[in-house]
């Protein structure tokens, strides 16, 4: 897994508070597709949560919660004409 790839695609996944079912949709995949067990738990509206365990140790000795919403702005991760990281900056 590529997670400097996984992170680039999420950050630019507009996902202002309120807005978070596409990042959510697109985090429950990507676990799904790596062989995590994952369940939508619903919050509100079309809005949920998103809980993941490994298939070889359903009960985690560590639970690790995040948001997965953008507080202000949106964020975009951008590379230079030569393909090198410019980083991910915040827009209007």
């Amino acid at each position: 897994m590529d997670v400097v790839a996984l992170t680039r695609q999420l950050v630019d996944i507009e996902s202002i508070t309120g807005n978070e079912a596409l990042v959510g949709e697109a985090l429950h995949g990507e676990l799904c597709r790596l062989g995590y067990q994952a369940v939508k738990m619903p919050v509100e509206g079309n809005r949920f949560n998103v809980y993941a365990t490994s298939t070889q140790q359903l009960k985690p000795d560590i639970v690790f919660s995040t948001h997965m919403d953008l507080r202000q702005g949106i964020v975009r991760c951008q590379r230079n004409h030569r393909g090198s990281d410019r980083g991910c900056r915040t827009v209007a």
